[in-house]
């Protein structure tokens, strides 16, 4: 992958990952991959350390301060875009703001990766332990797959899939 677009990105922890890993044959490796975080928080100097760990230093990471939803991040052509602990955290236009800048920012065979916790269709928390700070930070505002499914298909997506992370709340 050549740009990876880790949007709401906060402390940066799973963009530089995800652009250094190794996937077990050399035309698949990310080692020459680019990671533009996108976010309005303090939280970008945890990021830039983050990258910097990771070796992802000069024109291999960029950092877009400002908010995801109204800063223009559309001149870049992405691979990946990741959403990760960030879309609960916005109301429904918001969500589908980004999704559509999203859509457009995708370079043709891209992908889109929303991490969150999901609400079962009953709107019960997949995992109880989280369930009170989840809610005070989303301000209750947890959804189901299929809501967002629902979005992802609105905008021009042509499949939203639900794939549980291993050793995790998230899916």
């Amino acid at each position: 992958r050549d740009l990876i677009l880790d949007v709401g990105s906060g402390h940066g922890l799973v963009g530089p990952s995800l652009a250094t890993m190794e996937l077990g044959n050399d035309d698949t490796t990310h080692e020459r991959s680019k990671l533009v975080t996108i976010d309005k928080s303090a939280a970008l100097g945890s990021a830039f350390e983050n990258a910097a760990n990771a070796n992802l230093k000069n024109e291999r990471y960029t950092q877009v301060k400002g908010d995801p939803v109204s800063s223009d991040w559309g001149k870049y052509k992405a691979d990946s875009i990741l959403f990760v602990d960030y879309l609960n955290e916005c109301d429904w236009e918001e969500v589908l703001t980004l999704l559509k800048k999203a859509k457009r920012s995708l370079k043709e065979n891209g992908s889109i990766y929303i991490v969150e916790t999901f609400s079962n269709e009953e709107n019960d928390l997949i995992s109880p332990v989280i369930t009170v700070p989840l809610l005070m930070l989303t301000k209750g505002s947890v959804r189901s797959f299929m809501e967002y499914k629902k979005f992802c298909l609105e905008v021009g997506f042509k499949s939203a899939d639900l794939i549980s992370l291993p050793n995790s709340k998230h899916s």
